[in-house]
Parts: C-alpha cells; structure tokens; sequence
C-alpha cells in the first residue's frame, strides 16, 4: 500500500482503482442521494444506455453489426 501511496494521483487512478467498485461503494449511493433509490446495476446499463460508444470502439461496433 506504501508503494501505491507513493504514486502520483493519476497514476494510482489508471493502475489502482477498480472502477466496479468505486461506483458501487462510492458513486451509486450518491446518485441514490440525488436520483432516489434505485438498484445499482439498473442504474449502470442506464448509464450506459444513453453515454456514446467511445471512438476507439466504434470500428469493432460497426464490425458486430454488419
């Protein structure tokens, strides 16, 4: 843990962080807050149901659905 504390901030963020869980330990219950309560997975693929495709995922997109 030392190690990692010794990092700067933006890189214990991109090798350190578990992104699934930061968002349900730390984000969901905020948007619970704010939103009203809801289930933490129906949330995400809400989340992910109305956020644009990322570009470097758009050739593969185009490729699965052609």
């Amino acid at each position: 843990m030392q190690n990692v504390q010794q990092l700067s901030q933006q890189e214990q963020f991109a090798k350190w962080l578990h992104g699934k869980q930061f968002f349900y330990e730390k984000i969901h219950p905020v948007l619970n807050g704010y939103l009203g309560q809801n289930d933490a997975k129906n949330r995400l693929k809400e989340i992910f149901r109305t956020r644009e495709l990322p570009e470097d995922l758009e050739p593969l997109w185009a490729r699965i659905h052609h």
